[in-house]
């Protein structure tokens, strides 16, 4: 899976350098196939108070609520984009508003999410979860 994952970044643009542009609407960014999270909510535990529900109401865009304190019950909607590695797997990316960057590799075919995540202070944060579809 790391070398799927490694290849996947890749492709986005995420390796050598580049910065995350926010994705537009229209934008080549995005794949122009369907998404399967579109008009559901997921549940990921990635451990350490990293537990979210993540409610993907496009797309394009998605809202997700942190369920474990310290910041329990905080909600933030953001802008994604995404790319089809295969089918049921999708490199899904975005930046929140305190300028963290989040690249999840989501595979709906296995229930599986792997998530690497840089926060604006510069640590790094790598993570597996159960990608769980609760609604």
């Amino acid at each position: 899976m790391r070398n799927i994952l490694l290849a996947a970044l890749a492709l986005s643009g995420a390796l050598g350098g580049c910065t995350h542009q926010p994705a537009r609407a229209g934008s080549d960014a995005a794949d122009s196939g369907d998404f399967p999270a579109t008009g559901h909510t997921y549940r990921v535990d990635f451990g350490g108070g990293n537990a979210f529900d993540i409610d993907f109401a496009s797309d394009r865009h998605m809202t997700f609520t942190k369920l474990q304190p310290p910041a329990q019950g905080q909600v933030e909607t953001i802008r994604f984009d995404h790319r089809r590695i295969r089918e049921g797997l999708y490199l899904v990316r975005w930046q929140e508003a305190d300028k963290t960057t989040v690249v999840h590799l989501e595979d709906f075919a296995r229930g599986r999410v792997y998530t690497h995540i840089t926060r604006p202070d510069g640590r790094f944060f790598t993570g597996e979860s159960a990608l769980t579809r609760v609604h």
